[in-house]
C-alpha cells in the first residue's frame, strides 16, 4: 500500500495497526500527529509500530505536526504548529504550501510536501 502527497487533519491517530503489512509507503503527507500518531495495538509510538507492523516501510518525507522526529525516522519533519507548516491561508481553507514554506520542495524528487491542491482543483472542477 502506498500513501502519498496527501494533505489531511484528522483528529484521531496518522496510522493505527494491527498485524504486520509488508511494502507500505507513506511518504510526502501532512498531518497533525495528535496524541499517538503512527500507532500499533500494544506498541509505542513511531518507530516501534513502524518496525513490528510494517517492517521495511518507507516512511519519510512527511511533515507530523506537533511530533517527537526522534520517534520516527530520520527525513520526516516536526513542526510544532500548524502555523509552522507555511500554508497560504490555513483558516479560511487554503491548504497550499506559501512560497516561504520550509516543505516547498522538501519532498521526494525535490517536489512539495502535501496535496497538490492546484491539480485536485482542477481534476474537480
Amino acid at each position: 500500500m502506498t500513501v502519498d502527497h496527501n494533505t489531511a487533519f484528522q483528529t484521531r491517530n496518522v496510522i493505527s495497526a494491527e498485524g504486520v503489512s509488508k511494502g507500505f509507503v507513506y511518504t510526502n503527507n501532512i498531518t497533525p500527529h495528535n496524541r499517538y500518531g503512527v500507532h500499533g495495538s500494544g506498541l509505542g509510538t513511531g518507530l516501534n509500530t513502524l518496525n513490528v507492523d510494517f517492517p521495511g516501510a518507507e516512511f519519510q518525507r512527511n511533515v507530523l505536526i506537533h511530533a517527537k522526529c526522534a520517534d520516527y525516522p530520520a527525513v520526516n519533519y516536526c513542526p510544532a504548529t500548524i502555523g509552522d507548516v507555511g500554508f497560504v491561508d490555513y483558516p479560511s481553507g487554503d491548504y497550499r504550501l506559501a512560497p516561504a514554506s520550509p516543505y516547498r520542495g522538501a519532498g521526494t524528487l525535490g517536489s512539495d510536501v502535501g496535496a497538490d491542491i492546484d491539480a485536485i482543483e482542477a481534476a474537480v472542477g
